[in-house]
């Protein structure tokens, strides 16, 4: 509210106050002369009747008493427009200002979303876990390859040999869990990864590479971002081995898998059948 607006709200609750103090004082008088006109008058003694006549200043008190009566009651009208006007004036004043205050808050927060999308865009961690498999069993890593910190970085899995190409299950499921507190990128503290291995029971390397066998992994992976996002993953792997007997191969999705690898024997099937 400007000082213009504020100086004119406080005239005119002034001019107020002095209608009112103007009406106040014009009922106490008018109080105090129906008071005495109400007034019963005492009996008169047998006098003659001339003498009982009402005298004409009764009269003309009573005319000024109306006269009074309406000017009470016009300045009490006035007195309550005048409110009404002030409380309109004030009312409009309030709704503009809180107009004003919503817009600047709204700006204000859409402001703040836009420059924190653009930090976490730009800054945010950005997480893998990737797994391989390892002398006795399989290995779980955590790379981050965005800016800031990851926390609470957590893979809870269970990993499960299987036949190629059926897609048996062979021995015991393994269920592990593994979380990192924090893992910062690599290129800061020159570490590359964070991992761990785990055993599983009856595992040969050699049953990988000859592609008898595969391990699946099912389970969930999430981290915070640094800006206190939670980023949820689920994880559905099987391992493949790039060509048969050779170490190298990658953990691919389970969307698709059965049906490529039924390609894969089904190529291989056929090449032998050429060769024989």
């Amino acid at each position: 509210m400007t000082e213009r607006e504020l100086r004119f709200l406080r005239n005119l609750a002034d001019t107020l106050r002095s209608i009112q103090q103007d009406i106040r004082a014009i009922r106490d008088q008018q109080e105090r002369v129906n008071e005495r006109n109400e007034q019963p008058p005492p009996t008169p003694p047998p006098i003659l009747s001339a003498e009982l006549q009402i005298p004409e200043r009764i009269e003309r008190s009573n005319h000024a008493n109306s006269d009074r009566e309406y000017t009470t009651q016009k300045w009490l009208t006035v007195g309550t427009w005048l409110a009404f006007a002030a409380a309109a004036i004030y009312a409009g004043i309030a709704y503009s200002q809180k107009k004003t205050m919503d817009d600047t808050y709204k700006e204000i927060v859409k402001q703040t979303a836009v420059q924190r999308q653009e930090a976490v865009g730009n800054t945010a961690a950005l997480i893998t876990a990737d797994f391989g498999p390892s002398r006795d069993g399989i290995s779980v890593y955590f790379d981050n390859r965005g800016v800031v910190d990851g926390r609470n970085v957590t893979a809870t899995f269970k990993a499960q040999r299987m036949t190629l190409p059926g897609l048996a299950r062979l021995g015991p499921v393994i269920e592990k869990e593994y979380t990192e507190p924090v893992v910062p990128n690599g290129n800061k503290d020159g570490r590359r990864v964070y991992g761990i291995d785990f055993q599983m029971p009856d595992y040969t390397v050699a049953a990988l590479q000859e592609m008898r066998e595969t391990i699946k992994i099912e389970g969930t992976f999430s981290f915070d971002n640094g800006y206190g996002d939670i980023i949820p993953k689920k994880l559905c792997l099987y391992w493949l081995t790039s060509a048969q007997g050779t170490p190298g191969g990658e953990f691919l999705p389970c969307d698709g898998f059965e049906t490529r690898i039924a390609n894969i024997f089904k190529q291989k099937n056929a090449a032998k059948d050429k060769t024989q």
